[in-house]
């Protein structure tokens, strides 16, 4: 089981968005989605890079 080294600061509206959307993919499927609604294969044909966004 993955424990997490930085103990998460609740007191700090910063630090929990940012591990909310912290991650690899995250912050650019969030950029995509402010569009609006899209389906996985959208999403995918959009970042050719990842071949999967659920790894």
């Amino acid at each position: 089981m993955y424990n997490k080294k930085i103990p998460t600061d609740l007191n700090c509206g910063f630090r929990i968005a940012i591990e909310v959307i912290g991650g690899k993919w995250k912050p650019y499927i969030v950029y995509e989605l402010l569009s609006g609604p899209k389906r996985p294969s959208e999403l995918r044909r959009r970042m050719p890079r990842i071949k999967s966004i659920s790894s």
